[in-house]
Formats: C-alpha cells, structure tokens, sequence
C-alpha cells in the first residue's frame, strides 16, 4: 500500500468532507456552525504546525 493510498484511507474514515456537510445543509451554514468548523480546522492546523508538519502560507 503506497503512502498516498493510506493518506486517501485515513481521510476517507474521518468522515464527510466540507463540501457534503455543506450539501447536506442545503448550502447555507449558520453562524454557530461556521464558527465551530473554523475553530477545529485552526486548532488542528495549529496543533500540526508545532509538530513541524505544516508550514502555513499566507493564503491561510
């Protein structure tokens, strides 16, 4: 098994991405739910930068 099929394994048991929670809402996301998901997402990012497996770009 390559690395990048183990990568594509893991993500796929995280559940569903962005884009389906965001179908699944009916393309509108309440204020409290945006919130949330930004706050995990920085706090992960976070988290992996401290580890030195991510160097954020200034897009971020």
């Amino acid at each position: 098994m390559s690395k990048l099929s183990l990568i594509l394994q893991v993500m796929d048991m995280l559940g569903p991405s962005l884009w389906d929670v965001w179908n699944s809402v009916g393309q509108a996301m309440s204020p409290n739910m945006v919130a949330c998901i930004a706050v995990e997402a920085i706090s992960i990012l976070e988290k992996h930068h401290m580890k030195g497996m991510v160097f954020l770009a200034r897009e971020l």
